[in-house]
């Protein structure tokens, strides 16, 4: 037989309770209906609030809302024995307990799929992922979920379940109420766990720092002490905002990090239990999921709201969909038709792919060939992307077609004379404003570089690896000197005659 330990309190016990907990769940299992109408359903369930009663409170509750072991009718029945079931459960959920109320509750709650639809966003621009009637908009295996009121009770053994749809970033707020020995989590972006977990059990001692509640799994430890007593409903946020992630426990930030920057500590630990759950950090987007395990919780007020939606990202796709090969430059260009273009870049794009390549968001080429270019058309953007080169390499990224950013190895010594010992973040190719960056902020070769680049019309600034390189400069127009840019134009990645690697590139038009 399983117990709770919500319910194994010793206590002396006065008559009047002892009435109620000892004698009174006998006489229930043999005499029902003399007994039932004695309390209350309601005054069962506000029982259940006193530890000292809580298992007279539940069995009643179970007695009067679960049909007999011998299949006799149950006294309550209804929508209305959801909640007092689910509340009975959360203090007393054995796996029996779970299949009897998932029994008689999952008929209950079979709106058919399609005819509930979610909720708007409310004001603040976040959207229910629950509608409280179905699981429209999830799969998986829901058997061990049901609804009671605004909240999603999860039984046990759980399953884990997913959201169709995949999320990049986000902003997700949720409520969750743990058992003793909880351990469950939220999957995030289909690659990675951020832990929910009553870590003050003692079957859980001595944790790694990233196993408590609200950790990134396998990287980031959260700062500790901020669950509120089980039983109490805690307030948890996460916010994934690029490669950033913070994960806010009851009003106070727990996880304030970087990913990659984790990824890279974890993975020069010596925490091999962790490091296998590390390549799904990389992950870019993907579907959000409730975890199984086999503890009882509860979630409720679970809602989203995405970030940066008009975020275009150009490293996810092994085909480089969103990539063509360069035809001429863009005064060349303005001279084609679109027909014209079009049969240009696909004619070329056989070589493009020989010396092009995507692989788990990495863009990679040895520098051979000529340069990757977007097919979309920009204005004004704000541009993020990492980069890392090999010794010596050269290379860029050019902004409305035009060269460049400059992007080299500052030991290279046989570049000193072009200024390569300056750093890379530069417009090289300017005449003066912009052309060398205000410091060398590159990181040793092999290691990954983060750099934002802003384009508003013709200005350009640039920040490499949190330092800014450039301020608000006007980018030359190197095709035709002394004539404006073109309003809208590609973005190429150079190929320079060495390999440099790209990843995260992602580009938010401001226009």
């Amino acid at each position: 037989m399983e117990q709770n330990l919500f319910l194994s309190d010793k206590i002396a016990m006065s008559p009047s309770l002892f009435l109620r907990q000892v004698i009174l769940p006998v006489c229930l299992l043999s005499t029902p209906a003399l007994l039932l109408a004695e309390t209350s359903l309601n005054d069962a369930v506000a029982r259940l609030k006193n530890p000292a009663e809580r298992t007279a409170a539940a069995q009643e509750i179970f007695s009067k809302c679960l049909p007999g072991k011998d299949n006799a009718p149950a006294a309550e029945t209804g929508p209305g024995v959801i909640a007092p079931l689910a509340e009975a459960l959360f203090f007393a959920n054995s796996r029996e307990n779970a299949k009897r109320v998932l029994d008689v509750v999952k008929p209950l709650q079979s709106a058919p799929s399609g005819t509930v639809p979610l909720p708007a966003p409310d004001a603040d621009g976040f959207t229910p992922l629950f509608n409280g009637k179905n699981f429209d908009g999830w799969k998986g295996d829901t058997s061990s979920y049901f609804y009671s009121g605004d909240t999603l009770v999860v039984t046990r053994p759980s399953r884990q379940i997913e959201t169709e749809r995949k999320y990049r970033d986000f902003h997700l707020k949720f409520e969750h109420r743990l058992t003793p020995g909880t351990n469950n989590g939220i999957w995030l972006r289909g690659g990675f766990e951020s832990q929910i977990l009553d870590d003050t059990s003692p079957r859980y001692k001595g944790l790694n720092g990233y196993q408590y509640c609200g950790g990134i799994y396998g990287a980031i430890a959260p700062k500790t002490g901020h669950l509120k007593p089980l039983g109490e409903w805690n307030q948890e946020e996460i916010i994934l905002d690029g490669r950033r992630v913070k994960v806010i426990m009851n009003g106070v930030v727990i996880i304030d990090a970087d990913l990659d920057e984790a990824i890279a500590a974890a993975e020069k630990s010596n925490d091999g239990y962790g490091k296998p759950f590390l390549p799904g950090m990389k992950s870019p987007s993907g579907a959000l999921a409730l975890m199984s395990h086999s503890e009882h919780l509860e979630y409720r007020n679970m809602r989203i709201k995405e970030l940066n939606t008009k975020k275009i990202v150009l490293s996810e796709d092994s085909n480089l969909s969103a990539w063509c090969a360069l035809v001429g430059n863009p005064v060349s260009r303005a001279k084609m038709s679109n027909d014209e273009l079009r049969a240009a870049q696909d004619k070329a794009r056989p070589n493009m792919l020989k010396n092009w390549s995507c692989e788990n968001g990495m863009i990679f080429s040895e520098g051979k060939g000529s340069n990757l270019c977007t097919k979309e058309y920009f204005g004004d953007f704000d541009m993020s992307l990492e980069w890392k080169i090999s010794a010596n390499s050269d290379s860029g990224v050019y902004l409305k077609g035009t060269p460049q950013v400059q992007i080299w190895d500052p030991a290279n010594p046989n570049e000193k004379k072009n200024g390569a010992d300056k750093g890379s973040g530069g417009l090289w190719n300017n005449s003066k404003d912009g052309k060398w960056p205000s410091v060398c902020a590159d990181k040793p070769v092999g290691e990954w570089n983060k750099m934002r680049i802003l384009m508003v019309g013709e200005k350009v600034s640039i920040w490499l690896n949190g330092q800014q390189v450039v301020n608000n400069a006007r980018l030359d127009n190197y095709w035709a000197r002394g004539k404006p840019l073109a309003a809208r134009e590609q973005i190429e990645l150079q190929a320079h005659n060495s390999p440099v690697w790209f990843r995260n590139v992602v580009v938010t038009p401001l226009d």
